[in-house]
């Protein structure tokens, strides 16, 4: 008999055990779901925070290019301007025309892709377009020493460019 009360001890003892390991288990169970329901909670605010981040970063990015953008029209204007009074060795046919200019290329691809929908963006072709037609006209008459007529070219292409600027801001969000 004191063998079976022995094996029952055991029996009862190993039970003991067990239930504790399972208590253990049941305890470290608790503790994980804990912990990956705070680490689900942080993840989510690491995407938010992250996509919160990339529409700024977008934004900014779309800004530094339309100022950009601005500065390469000044840049232009500022070169039609020297070869006009001789100051530089551009020919006519180095002037790109509205389709082949940074923000021509942009508006075809990119541009037309994201921002088709928008007023500013469907206004904006046009006077662009008349920026440049303008500009090398004017240096056609200059060519053809008709200076008084370039004039009224330059006028017209200061009054586009001042159209370009003010879509160019209107899609800037200024």
């Amino acid at each position: 008999m004191s063998r079976k009360l022995g094996a029952i001890q055991s029996i009862i003892q190993r039970t003991d055990e067990t239930v504790d390991s399972v208590t253990e288990i049941q305890e470290s169970n608790t503790l994980l779901s804990e912990g990956v329901g705070r680490l689900n909670s942080d993840y989510s605010q690491i995407i938010s925070s992250s996509n919160g981040m990339k529409e700024t970063i977008e934004t900014a990015s779309v800004k530094t290019f339309l100022q950009t953008v601005k500065l390469d029209h000044i840049v232009w204007k500022g070169e039609v301007y020297a070869s006009a009074l001789g100051m530089t060795d551009k020919g006519i046919g180095d002037f790109a025309d509205h389709t082949m200019c940074r923000l021509g290329l942009w508006y075809q691809d990119e541009g037309l892709e994201k921002y088709s929908k928008i007023n500013a963006f469907k206004l904006l072709e046009e006077p662009h377009r008349e920026v440049h037609r303008n500009g090398i006209e004017a240096l056609c008459l200059i060519e053809d020493n008709r200076k008084n007529e370039a004039i009224e070219f330059f006028v017209k292409m200061e009054e586009a460019s001042l159209k370009v600027m003010d879509y160019l801001d209107q899609l800037a969000g200024e």
